[in-house]
């Protein structure tokens, strides 16, 4: 592994060296071609941008034929411009679902209040009309949905203050190209570094919901026997991101920690085709669109019948995957297809589809009469359709219906002198969902969002466990004595939801926005009301106060039993209760130290009745957890998550940016009248990134991080003598989660090239995990010597120094 790893690393250096030599390379200048607007009918240049790729619905009785531009636009930026376009004829952009711009009249409101974008804080500066307004807005004409909603990071955006843009996501180091692993750098958010799935302020990492253009993912991961090491998206097919912390409103429910919302970018006029490798997996994608056609006396031009397509293929590379994660051979691919028909100007169609797979083989012998076997197959199949309409003047719907399916396949056997077992693990889930959701402009002032879902859960299992331990430490064991475990059963569940909010700007400085949901669970006979409010008090022209208060709810979804560990009941709704304060500074007179924005948020996260889990003590990853020795049973009477972070983010001159975060936080489980740190508990965590632009073309980017040691279990051995006299061995534990891990930190980097060859677009990029090579502590293994006496006690070190490379072509 250390000598796969060196060799590697001596390829990534050499390619490195051969990008920031490149870089000194003249490249020619990107020529832009100035569009003239002034004159032209409005109409006419929003389909213009919408074929660009901005996701514009619009109605004739909002933009009338008649209305021309103008005045010619300076800005360059597609919002800004957009923005422009619109101010003069008393029209304003409302983001809806998913980032769909939807053209509204102003309805009287005063333009003073339309606050352009500055780092998404308003000044007098930026009022349309020149004049210091009494009262700015605390968003922006883009970001009405996020008026008042605390803990969010935007991602991928053209324009992000309180999270990264897309340049800079892209940038950042993050193995395999996964959009997921860049997450985690993010303030509130943890992962180990085996794993692209990731913790939010202290809590499971199944509490956080992941939504791809409306619709929810069911553990999206590739490499399921690995920790979950890589996702199912592709970043090529995302065109923003955004990640709630805390205090998400009312349209999400049944998840109680976080929200991960993806939305797939809009094809524009240019039909783009991109083949991709690297040393986790091959790309294939593309992305165009199409224009119907209908007669001219009917008055509709073809505008009005456009459609788009996205496709993306992935396959991963075999052989070097395998090597990297030890000698295995784990198989995986993906593929998305997105389809879109627009209907005129009020209606549009969109067919989404997802697949993606992942099997492992694997056969070792280790000595003549013991074999290990392992194989393992995953799938998952999404399919959905989405109508959107305008109704009216002022209100969209969209109506969807999906279906999902997921697969799970586990058969394995060992022998040893320490453990022996045989797994044979059979699953299949289904899901049929049927929802919409509205959002209508009541007033100047008034928000109105409202929707409903129902879901149908189908889970089929079939397993069968046996095991005989021959180490003592295995009398830890939750279920130490029981040799067998089988389940065979379907369970089916019903769960319907509505949800509504009102968001409100007020007359003075406070904006609020108020809403509810309600769920109702058959398979434990539970209905949940869920209030939540957010509270935004603009404290001056570039300083915010936010106050987020709400209840959440998670049920444990009839796939979501751990039947393998003998349990077979699903376990009643956890009820969560969220209470946020933050503080949002963007300062002027400090842009000479560099510093652009600000935000310190506290939080506190209660759930009165935590699911009860199961965990492995010691190693961090394991093919079959539940047949390893340090198995244990965790049942709290009641969890608390508390902390606070500090973000900053700024830049350096024209070349360097960067961001910085801390964070405290401490969370901790009820049992047994003790409280004790959960498994994932990061008491202080600092994140750093500096994006170095070496050049036009060159970007180098610096990420690193660092977190107090992850909670252990101490473990000691006891003797004693049993009733032939022989002598016994018996671990003995100490406090739960007791102790700590040596504290963590690595340094990632990656070195990315972009150039023209014969009219295709080439990115080239070098990526290296750890690169100085700490190879932090993740774990023990943990075994008795029966023979000597002792306890042995070997540290499960992470991969150390991991480099991958990639090489992209666009045309």
């Amino acid at each position: 592994m250390i000598s796969l790893a060196r060799s590697i690393s001596r390829l990534v250096a050499a390619l490195a060296a051969a990008v920031l030599l490149t870089s000194a390379a003249a490249a020619s200048p990107a020529t832009t071609s100035t569009s003239r607007y002034v004159g032209r009918p409005l109409v006419e240049v929003l389909r213009e941008l919408r074929g660009q790729g901005l996701n514009l619905v619009f109605t004739s009785e909002v933009v009338a034929p008649d209305l021309r531009v103008r005045e010619e636009p300076t800005a360059t930026r597609s919002h800004d411009l957009l923005d422009q376009l619109l101010t003069p004829h008393r029209l304003r952009a409302h983001i809806g679902p998913r980032g769909i711009l939807v053209i509204l009249p102003e309805r009287n409101g005063p333009r003073r209040e339309r606050a352009k974008e500055r780092d998404d804080f308003p000044s007098a500066a930026n009022d349309p009309e020149g004049a210091a307004p009494e009262f700015v807005a605390p968003t922006t004409v883009f970001s009405d949905q996020l008026l008042v909603t605390p803990s969010r990071f935007g991602l991928l955006e053209d324009r992000a203050t309180l999270g990264l843009s897309r340049e800079e996501i892209l940038a950042l180091p993050h193995l395999g190209d996964d959009f997921f692993r860049a997450v985690s750098l993010l303030p509130g958010s943890t992962s180990n570094e085996f794993s692209a799935q990731f913790h939010v302020r202290g809590g499971r990492r199944d509490e956080v919901r992941i939504v791809l253009d409306g619709q929810e993912l069911y553990d999206p991961y590739h490499l399921q026997d690995f920790d979950r090491a890589l996702s199912l998206i592709a970043p090529s097919t995302l065109g923003s991101a955004e990640l709630q912390t805390g205090g998400f409103s009312a349209e999400h429910g049944d998840r109680m920690g976080a929200v991960l919302d993806l939305a797939t970018r809009t094809p524009d006029d240019t039909r783009r085709f991109h083949v991709g490798l690297g040393v986790l997996n091959a790309q294939l994608g593309g992305s165009g669109r199409w224009r119907g056609w209908r007669p001219e006396a009917e008055g509709v031009d073809a505008g009005g019948r456009e459609g788009s397509w996205l496709f993306e293929a992935r396959r991963g590379s075999i052989d070097l995957v395998g090597r990297l994660l030890g000698h295995d051979d784990p198989r995986f691919a993906d593929g998305f297809v997105r389809l879109d028909q627009r209907f005129g100007e009020r209606h549009s169609l969109g067919a989404r589809f997802v697949v993606a797979s992942d099997t492992l083989a694997l056969t070792e012998r280790k000595v003549p009469e013991s074999d290990k076997r392992f194989q393992t197959e995953y799938a998952s199949t999404y399919g959905w359709l989405i109508h959107e309409a305008i109704v009216g003047s002022g209100t969209l719907l969209e109506t969807a219906a999906s279906w999902a399916r997921v697969d799970r396949e586990r058969r394995g056997s060992d022998d040893d002198e320490d453990t022996t077992f045989g797994i044979d693990d059979r699953r299949h889930f289904r899901v049929i969902e049927l929802r919409q959701r509205g959002d209508a402009q009541a007033s100047a002032r008034h928000l109105l969002s409202w929707g409903v879902e129902g879901r149908r859960y189908l889970a089929d299992y079939d397993y069968r466990g046996v095991r005989e331990f021959g180490n003592p430490l295995a009398k830890i064991r939750h279920d130490f004595g029981r040799e067998a475990t089988a389940f065979a059963a379907r369970l089916r569940e019903r769960h319907d939801g509505a949800f509504f909010s009102d968001r409100w700007r007020g007359e003075g400085r406070l904006s609020a926005e108020f809403g509810a949901r309600v769920d109702s669970y058959t398979q434990t006979d539970e209905t949940r009301i869920s209030p939540r409010l957010n509270l935004a008090l603009a404290l001056g022209p570039s300083s915010l106060a936010r106050l987020a208060w709400g209840r959440f709810e998670q049920s444990q979804r009839p796939n979501e039993l751990q039947v393998e560990d003998g349990d077979s009941t699903i376990s009643p709704v956890e009820r969560s209760e969220h209470r946020v304060l933050g503080f949002e500074h963007a300062p002027n007179v400090r842009r000479s130290l560099g510093v652009s924005v600000v935000r310190v948020e506290l939080y506190e996260k209660r759930v009165k009745n935590p699911r009860r889990s199961y965990e492995n003590l010691f190693e961090p990853l394991n093919t079959f957890p539940e047949v390893e020795p340090d198995r244990i049973l965790i049942a709290p009477k009641e969890s608390v998550a508390r902390g606070a972070e500090l973000f900053a983010r700024g830049a350096v001159g024209e070349r360097v940016g960067w961001s910085a975060s801390y964070a405290y936080s401490a969370s901790r489980d009820r049992i047994a009248a003790r409280w004790r740190p959960r498994a994932f508990d990061e008491n202080h965590s600092v994140k750093l990134d500096l994006d170095w632009r070496v050049s036009e073309r060159t970007r180098a980017n610096f990420a690193w991080r660092g977190h107090s040691g992850w909670p252990t279990t101490r473990i000691g051995l006891a003797t004693t003598i049993d009733d032939d006299g022989e002598l016994e061995f018996e671990p003995v534990l100490g406090p739960l989660h007791g102790e700590r891990l040596p504290p963590y930190h690595r340094l990632d980097l990656r070195l990315s090239r972009t150039a023209v060859w014969r009219g295709v677009d080439v990115l080239l990029f070098v990526d290296a995990q750890d690169i100085y090579h700490r190879r932090n502590v993740a774990g023990y293994d943990v075994s008795i010597d029966e023979d000597r006496g002792v306890l042995v006690r070997r540290p499960e070190l992470g991969s150390g120094i991991l480099p991958s490379f990639g090489i992209r072509f666009e045309f």
